[in-house]
């Protein structure tokens, strides 16, 4: 886990020295949209800021993930029966 926490922060000191000045900006997204939205000069949304990593948001999503695969892996196993069936029976 540590050489992800390292390429990460090499990754964004690169980014800051390479970006312009007045061009690169850091947010705390647990400060919502007020930020975001000042350096985009963008009215603030009435809709509350989305929290797409917050541990219920990616168990739903890991279970619609995981129903999604399951359901393509049966409808290619009985597409797979279906055909054997078709060729045994001919």
């Amino acid at each position: 886990m540590q050489l992800h926490s390292d390429t990460l922060t090499l990754h964004n000191e690169w980014v800051k020295n390479h970006t312009p000045p007045g061009k690169f900006h850091i947010i705390e997204l647990k400060d919502g949209w007020v930020p975001l939205c000042q350096i985009l000069r963008r009215p603030v949304p009435d809709c509350p800021f989305p929290k797409a990593n917050d541990a219920d948001a990616v168990a739903e999503l890991s279970k619609r993930i995981f129903f999604r695969t399951l359901m393509v892996w049966f409808a290619i196993f009985a597409g797979l029966g279906l055909l054997f069936l078709v060729f045994w029976y001919s």
